[in-house]
């Protein structure tokens, strides 16, 4: 029962992830970029989670030992990753980003075999080969290809890869997934704002289309997709 679950919830949490690419690409037109779309993204998620975790009484207090695995984990896998594959937009399709961004799983299990020795079965390497080979069948000739946006979509599955294995395998596993998220969404909220705000790459000059398109990836993918797959 508890695999049934488990593979339900991974289920969810992709296509989630799936489909938000398709709203911001709306979003964008909007007058929404990737800095503004991920600050947004986190900043609708705190007081939803905020609200949550308030109604079931769940207590928010952070221990010492966890604040600087969190500081770590939201800047470089959670604000890093979400920037990066937003940015890819501006240069490739989102249906060529996202799966390239999907390459982390193959990293995942690669890291999992050679530094945590874990095992794999013939399942998890079929898996793995169908995935890179989805990869390789979304190139043709014919597309025109932007490296750019190819660095930055497979950067971002770089940066959830190391997202997921350090949530894993860090003091943070124990933690409850709302309660992460909720102080992740804060982290990434700071980050995206401060380096927005110097490098003049954030807007909040927006329609009410692309207001509403964020509210809405904010429940999608840092709520529903992140928490789904912790």
């Amino acid at each position: 029962m508890n695999k049934s679950k488990g593979v339900f919830f991974t289920i969810l949490s992709a296509i989630s992830f799936g489909i938000m690419p398709i709203i911001a690409v709306y979003a964008y037109k909007g007058n929404c970029n990737a800095f503004t779309l991920t600050f947004l993204r986190s900043f609708f998620a705190i007081f939803i989670l905020f609200l949550y975790l308030k109604c079931k009484k769940v207590n928010i207090k952070l221990p010492k030992e966890n604040i600087l695995p969190l500081i770590l984990l939201g800047v470089l896998g959670y604000s890093l990753t979400t920037l990066t594959l937003y940015l890819s937009y501006n240069y490739i399709s989102v249906g060529m980003a996202t799966t390239i961004h999907f390459i982390y799983p193959i990293v995942v299990t690669f890291v999992c075999i050679l530094f945590f020795k874990e095992k794999v079965n013939k399942a998890n390497i079929l898996a793995l080969l169908f995935s890179v080979l989805g990869i390789f069948l979304f190139f043709n000739n014919n597309s025109c290809i932007d490296f750019k946006g190819v660095f930055l979509a497979l950067f971002s599955g770089f940066t959830y890869s190391f997202y997921l294995i350090y949530i894993s395998k860090s003091n943070l596993k124990d933690m409850s997934p709302f309660k992460i998220t909720f102080y992740l969404s804060i982290l990434a909220s700071i980050f995206i704002f401060i380096i927005g705000s110097l490098t003049n790459q954030i807007s909040f000059d927006l329609t009410i289309t692309a207001w509403i398109l964020s509210f809405i990836i904010s429940i999608i993918t840092a709520i529903i997709a992140v928490i789904s797959l912790q």
